[in-house]
């Protein structure tokens, strides 16, 4: 499970860096049954996730954004 390793050494390079915070990004839903919310919610105890209000989506291909969003 490489993905394990990887956000540690970011987290701990985060931490030595002077962050107070590491960004996992957005997951659809607070749903145990999916793996990327348990993947991501399993480094973030006591605490268990922080919600930040706003999200932006820049367009620069609007054909191509279109078929991200149809996926």
């Amino acid at each position: 499970m490489p993905n394990y390793n990887m956000i540690w050494e970011e987290i701990k390079w985060s931490r030595e860096n002077g962050y107070d915070y590491f960004d996992f990004g957005g997951i659809y839903s607070l749903d145990s049954l999916d793996g990327l919310y348990r993947f991501k919610e399993g480094f973030c105890y006591p605490d268990r996730y922080s919600n930040f209000i706003g999200e932006l989506d820049v367009v620069y291909d609007r054909e191509k954004y279109n078929i991200f969003l149809d996926k």
